[in-house]
């Protein structure tokens, strides 16, 4: 959470949180830039604004490249003057509540992780969310500090797809 002041924060996971994976308290700067959220907010509620990604009053905000699935409520705003730009945003009980709306450069797809059941939020090599995100605001390096972007674009959430000696290709 994010009680006062500004925060940036990137690359990161926010999996299972019983309230909001990402909580911008009224007053607050959050800039999300290439976070995965899987599984957040089931056991918090509307009124106290839970979600994957929570914002208050205030800004400018600027949620970027994140990936959030599998959410109670995915994208939470109230009266908050936000960016949001190549989000996906997918099987969230709620994409959006409050005054969170759609992006016009976002998607809702189907993330294709590697396993979930594993615990392995990567992406496979057949997600659509590959090169999908923005360069702008992007850091140069994923989750687990390797080089971004890897291919023709930026991909969507903490980490970035890379073929490596370990992954085969048929």
């Amino acid at each position: 959470a994010v009680y006062s002041g500004e925060a940036d924060v990137t690359n990161d996971y926010f999996a299972y949180s019983i309230r909001s994976g990402l909580y911008g308290f009224d007053g607050t700067i959050v800039r999300a830039t290439n976070n995965t959220l899987l599984g957040n907010a089931f056991g918090g509620n509307v009124a106290d604004r839970d979600a994957a990604i929570s914002l208050g009053s205030g800004g400018p905000q600027v949620i970027r490249n994140n990936n959030v699935v599998s959410n109670m409520f995915g994208m939470q705003c109230d009266s908050c003057v936000a960016v949001w730009d190549h989000n996906n945003v997918w099987g969230n009980t709620t994409n959006h509540a409050g005054d969170a709306s759609a992006d016009p450069s976002g998607v809702s797809f189907d993330p294709l992780f590697v396993s979930v059941s594993q615990g392995n939020l990567r992406l496979s090599p057949v997600s659509p969310l590959i090169d999908a995100g923005s360069t702008v605001g992007a850091p140069d390096h994923d989750w687990d500090g390797l080089a971004r972007p890897s291919g023709l674009g930026v991909d969507i959430g903490a980490d970035e797809w890379t073929l490596t000696d370990y992954t085969l290709v048929i």
